[in-house]
């Protein structure tokens, strides 16, 4: 069953992520789909192949290297460890290759200053980055591909949630079938442990707080092959394209967020979908990359 809410207004949707549909324009799909074809299906992992490094670099963000997948995806050959982050974005900007634009514009949010060009210093911080738009996206996949010299893409649903259960298709959560069993940032299982702002509501969090939808990454227990972060922080973007939604194309959205009051009854199989319009999300989604490519590690 197919979850939606309508769209909330500037503030709701952006400091809680809850909204659950956003529209895809024509001839913007291709933006966020990266370089490889995808097939969107899947059963058990194959046999865990000789070790393959994941490649790294300064400044990238940590990938995780992973069994070969089913036969009927992508060969994906890692994952990133956590949902990618405002530092690591930032480091394309630096380096020129991208930019940040300013996320609060119609249709979807009232027109209002750019509060984060003006202040990136207060943004270089380990909290996922939710504020891409579909351009941004493929401007970091392009610029973190040419770096690692792996193609980097967003993974589909079925991908998605293949190593998100790493490899079983029959678990319910990261961690197996037990709910009572995760120590992920769920909305009944989040204590004081975990940090929600970088600043305790001072100077900076006025321009920060508004545009954080989750908790600084890592904060999750990690799934057997060492992910974070998968179920309870922020939904992630998928390539997954769903029924179209008028004249946009919907897409889906992987797991659920921190706040999601149907995280255990729904799990890993939870069916979220968004769109975009006029070239930017109406929700929040964070960005989970995965690679592609037998040679990873050469």
């Amino acid at each position: 069953m197919l979850h939606e809410r309508s769209l909330m207004s500037v503030s709701g949707s952006i400091q809680n992520g809850m909204i659950r549909c956003f529209a895809v324009a024509s001839g913007i799909m291709s933006v966020v789909f990266g370089s490889a074809a995808a097939k969107d299906s899947g059963s058990e992992a194959r046999e865990t192949p000789a070790a393959v490094a994941a490649p790294a670099c300064e400044g990238c963000p940590e990938f995780v290297a992973v069994p070969a997948p089913p036969d009927s995806l992508r060969a994906i050959v890692a994952v990133a460890k956590y949902e990618l982050t405002w530092n690591e974005y930032l480091a394309a900007v630096d380096d020129g290759a991208c930019t940040v634009q300013n996320p609060s514009r119609p249709p979807f949010f009232r027109s209002r200053p750019d509060e984060i060009n003006p202040h990136l210093e207060w943004f270089r911080i380990d909290w996922p980055i939710t504020i891409l738009d579909p351009v941004d996206v493929h401007c970091y996949l392009d610029w973190l591909s040419d770096r690692i010299g792996v193609p980097a893409v967003i993974p589909t649903k079925q991908e998605w949630r293949w190593f998100a259960s790493a490899g079983r298709s029959d678990w319910r959560y990261p961690w197996g079938n037990d709910p009572g069993a995760g120590h992920e940032m769920l909305a009944n299982t989040i204590d004081d442990r975990v940090v929600r702002l970088p600043w305790p509501g001072q100077r900076e969090a006025r321009y920060v707080d508004p545009y954080l939808v989750a908790f600084k990454v890592g904060q999750g227990e990690p799934n057997p092959w060492g992910l974070h972060d998968l179920l309870g922080n922020a939904l992630e973007l998928t390539t997954t394209i769903m029924p179209p939604r008028g004249e946009c194309l919907s897409v889906a959205l992987a797991g659920v967020s921190y706040s999601d009051p149907d995280w255990a009854e729904e799990g890993l199989d939870a069916n979220f979908s968004s769109f975009i319009c006029e070239g930017q999300y109406s929700a929040a989604p964070a960005v989970r990359l995965v690679l592609i490519g037998e040679n990873a590690g050469e």
